[in-house]
């Protein structure tokens, strides 16, 4: 979210662009309206919550119809998150203590202190930017914000939001969008009230969308809830019955407790279709308001029959809906495309096209304040902003690899994903550009039950592979499956050969989580990042060292051969292009391109090695059966420690010298009768080098090495074959990030140990959040699919990576 703020906006310029109404504002109220009701020196920020709320709500002029509430203490039933605003704003009657995100039109974020203000105040001054970098409390106030505002959007579907920050004696107030928060100038409150209260005077008399609703959403009647109950109900029956796979989180689509929503749906040629909606089975669950806000819903068409809807069968679907980048290829047409060409292995697509209203699509507007910047010079964005269009996708349901049954099946699907890439490289010279274990997904086939095969999903990143195309400042893809070269040159333009060694890192990473092992084997090969300085444009990750080892080393034995023969065979093939492509850029010599020559010449030499190990008789795919995740993630409690670890890290507090790379805790161990035992490596089983020592002060070093998984969890139990249990429910175990709380960030960390696990602890936090930044700085997608965002834009080690890598979500 850093760099995505511009203003300070003129407060009167404001409401007139964003809260326009015809009736003028006539309202009289006391030059002391605020001072008398609000306690003069509050010791605590809770001191002021309920004398606010009673103050607005009593004085009935100042938005009729809204309820203010005290949402400090209460937690949202129907949300993961543990995020409570300050105060929130409802229509109509509510309780006086009530925390509902889905029904929350803005909220109210309050600091005692002005140093708190996450926001420069002198907008004259063009040399100073927006953001106030200064202060460690407005770093974690800017994070605190757009939390709360992201979880605004993600639980409602918006299209814009409000809010208002009061900090000391003076407020501001917010909009957002998927492309940027547009900050208005400090409002001295209390010096003048109805410079506040005009802002919630006009707020009340705005129509739903005006105040940012999506028009192209509404509720869904009885009967398409009813229908959508018994499509899900039918659907989860057949799979018990004929022991399918299933789409893990499904059985909570039948929970009436959520919201069923009616979606409209414009396909690329002009045609309308509506779907029914609920929970999103895939939701954008790392706060930060602005990207693409990926979020997947399993939907149901509505029936084009006036006959009724009684004993209707109607068939699950997979409803995508994002904000894509403005200036590039949509979904929808890619998808066209690629089918043109007959590329294969490509997901099913029903209906998909950006969201219009009126014959006008539905596009972020916060960045049309940067157009004519010098006749705005209050204007000061430190970052890229781009405008976000509103697409969605429906396609037929698909599976992730974390599904996956055996050693084979996972081959297989890889298999057919190289097939696709190939083909949309040579048919149509398009690149994938984000290859990762959320993007090769499974296929069941219920025409006969047992047949699956993979697909190659979410080409919404893919782009041309054209030489003479523009160069852009970021990378593309998903960290953990990034090439080698990709991550140690930023500079790197992205290649089909990319593509193919990602699928390298895919299997490697799902065979390590999910296949029985032995040896010493590190998640650090994965998500090992350092922080390099890079002239004018900053502080840039890169990475790949512990991937390039790899290839070279192979250190890690999977207990089913074929499954180790493949790997080794595959990080051989790798290791000769890549000790080319190293000697050629530091000799500047020519072998690298005659090299690539050859390969182009033959991109299918890669894919005769799949199916040659898939058609070989005299395979070994014993031990081949998937088990329960072997590196499943940290719950909560400890999330929680580890950010608030990384936050004393950043700032200096506490002696790190020494840190090196952590070791995942270790699991119990369960024998089961017929089950096989998992064998792990030295990482799982909590074996390390040497003992930590107290902390002290923060390491010198910008480097940092993550080591933790970033699947998340299934069991901790024992491991078991995926074929003898049935697919648990891991729908809240991606909500982790998001519930920690931003004040917790700060605290002192004096007296603590740097234990092996407050370590790994760090080091969790790292390898969640390095890799997990995506809508304004870098991006990641977990085992399942799900997007993870760092909202938490005081960590200095990420905050001045560039903001316009594209998040893959």
């Amino acid at each position: 979210m850093h760099g995505t703020a511009i203003g300070p906006m003129p407060r009167k310029t404001f409401m007139d662009k964003y809260l326009p109404v015809d009736e003028r504002f006539k309202l009289s109220l006391s030059k002391k309206f605020f001072k008398t009701a609000l306690p003069d020196n509050p010791s605590r920020e809770s001191e002021v919550y309920e004398p606010f709320v009673n103050l607005m709500n009593a004085t009935a002029k100042v938005c009729p119809g809204f309820t203010f509430c005290d949402t400090a203490d209460k937690t949202d039933p129907s949300s993961t998150s543990k995020f409570r605003p300050d105060v929130g704003l409802y229509e109509g009657e509510r309780p006086p203590s009530t925390l509902v995100f889905a029904v929350l039109e803005l909220f109210i974020e309050w600091k005692l202190e002005e140093i708190a203000d996450g926001y420069n105040k002198n907008f004259k001054d063009t040399t100073v930017y927006i953001e106030n970098g200064a202060s460690v409390k407005a770093k974690a106030t800017r994070g605190q914000l757009y939390s709360y505002a992201s979880l605004l959007m993600s639980h409602q579907h918006r299209l814009f939001g409000f809010a208002v920050g009061v900090y000391g004696s003076i407020a501001r107030l917010y909009r957002f969008d998927r492309s940027s928060v547009v900050v208005s100038e400090p409002i001295y409150y209390l010096e003048n009230p109805l410079h506040l209260v005009e802002f919630f005077w006009r707020f009340a008399r705005l129509s739903p969308t005006e105040r940012g609703y999506d028009p192209s959403v509404s509720p869904a009647s009885s009967e398409e809830c009813a229908l959508f109950d018994r499509a899900v109900t039918a659907y989860l029956r057949r799979v018990k019955e004929e022991n399918l796979r299933t789409l893990p989180g499904l059985e909570k689509m039948t929970d009436g407790d959520y919201m069923t929503s009616r979606v409209q749906v414009n396909n690329h040629d002009g045609a309308i279709s509506y779907y029914i909606i609920r929970k999103p089975i895939t939701p954008p669950v790392i706060p930060t308001p602005c990207g693409r806000a990926t979020r997947g819903y399993v939907a149901i068409r509505v029936p084009d029959t006036a006959t009724g809807w009684d004993g209707l069968q109607v068939d699950l679907e997979f409803l995508k809906d994002s904000w894509r980048v403005d200036g590039y290829d949509s979904e929808a047409d890619i998808y066209a495309e690629l089918r043109n060409g007959h590329v294969s292995h490509l997901p099913t697509i029903s209906c998909a096209g950006d969201v219009m209203i009126d014959d006008n699509v539905q596009r972020t507007t916060n960045q049309d304040l940067l157009e004519d910047q010098d006749a705005r010079p209050w204007r000061r964005p430190t970052g890229v902003i781009r405008t976000h269009v509103h697409h969605r996708v429906v396609q037929g349901l698909l599976y992730p690899l974390s599904t996956v049954k055996s050693a084979r099946e996972l081959i297989r699907a890889s298999q057919d994903a190289l097939e696709s890439v190939i083909e949309a490289y040579t048919k149509c010279n398009r690149l994938h550009r984000d290859v990762s274990n959320g993007n090769i997904m499974l296929k069941e086939n219920f025409t006969d039950g047992r047949e699956q095969s993979g697909i190659l999903n979410d080409w919404d990143h893919s782009r041309k592979d054209d030489a003479q195309a523009q160069r852009h400042n970021y990378r593309t893809g998903t960290w953990q499956f990034m090439s080698i070269l990709l991550l140690r040159d930023t500079e790197k333009r992205h290649d089909i050969f990319d593509d193919f060694e990602s699928i390298l890192w895919v299997i490697l990473f799902v065979a390590v989580h999910f296949f029985t092992h032995e040896g010493e084997f590190s998640l650090a090969v994965f998500n090992q990042f350092e922080d390099r300085a890079e002239g004018v444009t900053g502080r840039k990750p890169i990475g790949g060292h512990r991937k390039r080892a790899f290839l070279s080393e192979r250190d890690v034995k999977f207990d089913c051969p074929a499954l180790q023969s493949f790997i080794v065979d595959l990080a051989k093939f790798h290791k000769v292009y890549i000790d080319l492509a190293t000697e050629a850029r530091e000799s500047g010599g020519n072998q690298l391109t005659d090299y690539q020559a050859t390969l182009k010449n033959d991109l299918r030499q890669l894919l005769t090695r799949f199916k040659t190990l898939l058609n070989d008789e005299s395979a070994d795919w014993s031990h081949g059966l998937a088990v329960e995740d072997i590196y499943p993630p940290q719950g909560q409690r400890e999330l929680d420690q580890a950010i608030a670890l990384n936050q004393q890290v950043q700032s200096g507090a506490g002696d790190w010298s020494g840190a090196g790379p952590a070791l995942p805790t270790k699991k119990a161990k369960r024998k089961t009768k017929s089950r096989p035992k998992t064998k792990r490596s030295a990482d799982a089983k909590g074996k390390g080098k040497g003992k930590e020592k107290a902390l002290g002060r923060a390491p010198s070093s910008s480097s940092v090495v993550a080591v933790a998984s970033s699947s998340r969890s299934r069991s901790r139990g024992t491991k078991r074959p995926r074929e003898d249990v049935e697919s648990e429910d891991e729908d809240e175990a991606t909500g982790a990030q998001e519930d920690a709380n931003v004040e917790g960030l700060i605290q002192d960390a004096s007296g603590r140990k740097r234990s092996s696990r407050l370590l790994y602890l760090y080091n969790v936090c790292a390898s969640a959040f390095w890799p997990v930044v995506g809508m304004f700085s870098r991006s990641f997608i977990t085992w399942k699919g799900r997007e993870f965002i760092d909202h938490f834009e005081e960590f200095q080690i990420y905050r001045e990576v560039p903001n316009d890598v594209i998040c893959c979500c």
